[in-house]
């Protein structure tokens, strides 16, 4: 999900991003990884929003 996110983010040259924060517990995270944590490290130049549940 992560992949295809950051490829479409590259090819249509956009500069934001809003996404919902995960609901998957921390102790899943190094198995399952964190869709968030991974746009942000593979992103440049975009702003990217990341929205409470709360």
């Amino acid at each position: 999900m992560a992949a295809a996110l950051i490829g479409y983010v590259q090819l249509s040259r956009a500069t934001q991003v809003v996404m919902d924060e995960t609901s998957r517990s921390r102790c899943a995270e190094p198995w399952r990884g964190d869709i968030t944590k991974r746009v942000l490290r593979s992103t440049r130049n975009v702003d990217v929003h990341v929205v409470s549940r709360n």
